[in-house]
């Protein structure tokens, strides 16, 4: 059993993923007996190929002192193991209350944006989770309680992109059984044993049922309906991916899709279509329901122009031969919280040239020079006199609540407003930055400027603050 599991494995790094010696894996270790047999694996396999392995663990500060004592369980292992350890600490329940959204769903998108992270910042090539065959199928129970498609059937993705689950193949039970005969310790987590969540109820309670009053077998069979769902699920994704290419005009907030192609397709096909635009677009498909996806379609067949908003998520418009999906105003909250991250403080007139470089595609450079009275009319840049302001300066992100004074305009508008009026698209938005001073804002770089008499004249010393797009 020992030489199967360790085949298994063995065989999904080498031949399935191709890693090698020039790869690296950061680990999810959550201190579980699934990422425990996880870790103990890969880890003799980097000894044999020679791969970089690390760990990370998220505390989700769920179940108090059990939560911390798993966060130094995990500390501990791995640093037995000789392997690189990484620890974050987030209030879960807080977060689920801010989005909205269930703690599971909260603990999931923490996890990964946690590990995406790490695995940038240190290099790492993949990034591989512990889920196993009875994680499969209970998320195919969970997606037919819910209702879904072939998608919802093909259970969890071996691969998707750089992330990898090498276990995938490998039940439960027989993870135990390994690190019971060979007294590997783990972390109990007592919430997997209630029931209130979805998961837990059918880990509990609903595939136990149909084990013992319907079908012994029930998770083989399962298994194998997995097995079939991902293999013809393949098949249509590389069908509408053909579709895409001839019917898609795609860019990074909107895609046009040619309604003399689309409306050729079978219903089946435009499901899946709409679907993988959506998935493009926001990076995926939660909270895109198959209501959202019809209604698109019925809007697509009427006539003259109309428009529909998916809460949340999307913009569908049909205008004559064309069907535009684009990112709705609260979809660019999280382009807009992910721009620059830029907070300079200029305390005094600089005596030499400056460049601020940025997290995003934009730096921004400081110069002091003579004035020429040649003014950049696309709001590249903005030039005070630095004897007319009152320092410090602040090139800082936009803020909500920013509001500006136009120049020839009497009173304030938010900038948010501003934003919109000039229909700026969200990478657009992502390289602005605003110029405050004494509580001004004198500048929204790339849109608007207001020199509150601090104009230099031809002649004076000039304080040229400049965009630079990337």
């Amino acid at each position: 059993m020992e030489n199967r599991l360790a085949e298994i494995i063995k065989k999904k790094i080498t031949k399935d993923f191709q890693i090698t010696d020039k790869d690296s894996i950061l680990v999810a270790f959550s201190g579980g007996p699934d990422s425990v047999f996880l870790l103990h694996h890969l880890n003799l396999l980097s000894n044999d190929i020679g791969f970089k392995l690390g760990a990370f663990h998220l505390n989700h500060c769920l179940r108090g002192n059990d939560s911390e004592n798993d966060a130094v369980f995990c500390q501990n292992f791995s640093r037995n193991l000789g392997i690189n350890y990484f620890y974050e600490k987030k209030n879960i329940r807080k977060i689920s209350k801010t989005l909205k959204i269930s703690e599971e769903d909260a603990g999931r998108i923490e996890r990964y944006k946690a590990l995406n992270q790490i695995s940038k910042s240190n290099e790492f090539t993949f990034i591989a989770t512990a889920h196993h065959k009875d994680d499969a199928i209970e998320q195919v129970l969970m997606n037919l309680i819910r209702g879904t498609g072939l998608d919802g059937l093909s259970g969890i993705p071996e691969k998707r992109d750089n992330i990898i689950r090498p276990v995938l193949d490998i039940y439960k039970n027989d993870i135990v059984d390994f690190l019971e005969k060979n007294n590997i310790s783990w972390c109990t987590d007592k919430t997997n044993f209630e029931t209130d969540y979805l998961r837990n109820k059918i880990r509990n309670i609903l595939i136990p049922y149909l084990e013992e009053n319907y079908n012994p077998s029930i998770k083989k069979g399962l298994a194998k309906l997995i097995d079939i769902a991902s293999e013809e699920n393949i098949f249509f994704e590389n069908y509408i991916e053909a579709v895409f290419e001839k019917a898609v005009v795609m860019t990074e907030n909107k895609a046009e899709i040619t309604l003399k192609i689309f409306d050729n397709l079978e219903k089946a096909a435009k499901r899946r279509l709409l679907r993988m635009i959506i998935k493009k677009l926001k990076g995926t498909t939660f909270k895109t329901t198959l209501d959202h996806i019809d209604k698109i379609i019925e809007i697509s067949l009427l006539s003259g122009t109309k428009k529909y908003h998916l809460k949340d998520q999307i913009i569908a418009e049909k205008y004559f031969d064309t069907l535009e999906l684009k990112l709705s105003d609260v979809c660019l909250r999280d382009y807009e919280n992910k721009a620059l991250n830029l907070n300079f403080i200029i305390e005094k007139i600089p005596e030499e040239n400056i460049i601020i470089p940025s997290d995003y595609k934009v730096e921004f450079q400081i110069t002091v020079s003579e004035e020429t009275n040649v003014l950049n009319n696309d709001f590249e840049e903005i030039r005070l006199n630095p004897c007319k302001i009152k320092f410090p300066l602040t090139l800082r992100n936009l803020q909500n609540g920013d509001r500006f004074t136009p120049e020839n305009f009497k009173g304030r508008k938010k900038i948010k407003k501003i934003l919109s009026e000039k229909k700026l698209s969200p990478e657009q938005k992502k390289k602005i930055a605003v110029l405050e001073a004494d509580g001004r804002i004198y500048w929204i770089s790339g849109v608007a400027r207001n020199h509150f008499n601090a104009l230099p004249l031809k002649g004076e010393k000039t304080l040229v603050i400049k965009r630079i797009l990337r």
